[in-house]
């Protein structure tokens, strides 16, 4: 539960890095129209994500509660961690220049309410 806890807040703090780091864009080096624009933004991304998740992960001790509680605990968690990543690919990372979602996936993490409560519920997800 610690290391998906850890890698909950490690989203949440690298989405905020990449979004107001000046120096983000003069990293990037490859024309917006190629295949590879993703990739170098992914990469930039994760240069924030892996650090914070390992000093995190050292931080971090989540409660261990045992038995069919702490199993649907991690499982609403990690629903909620795969839900924000998607919802940063959407509106932080630029996925459109490889992968085009279906449309029934695009009413779930496109519009600007649905990024607002991906990343507000998993928050309450970790207080409650």
């Amino acid at each position: 539960m610690t290391k998906l806890v850890s890698a909950l807040l490690s989203l949440y703090i690298s989405s905020f890095l990449y979004e107001t780091m000046f120096f983000v864009e003069r990293l990037v080096h490859v024309p917006s129209e190629s295949k590879l624009f993703f990739w170098n933004h992914l990469g930039i991304f994760l240069l924030f994500f892996v650090p914070i998740y390992f000093i995190l992960n050292r931080v971090v001790d989540a409660e261990q509660h045992g038995g069919f509680g702490r199993f649907l605990r991690m499982c609403i968690t990690t629903v909620a961690l795969v839900g924000v990543f998607v919802s940063v690919l959407y509106h932080v990372l630029p996925l459109e220049s490889v992968y085009n979602p279906p449309v029934f996936v695009d009413q779930f993490f496109a519009p600007d309410l649905s990024f607002a409560l991906w990343l507000l519920v998993p928050l309450l997800i970790l207080f409650f």
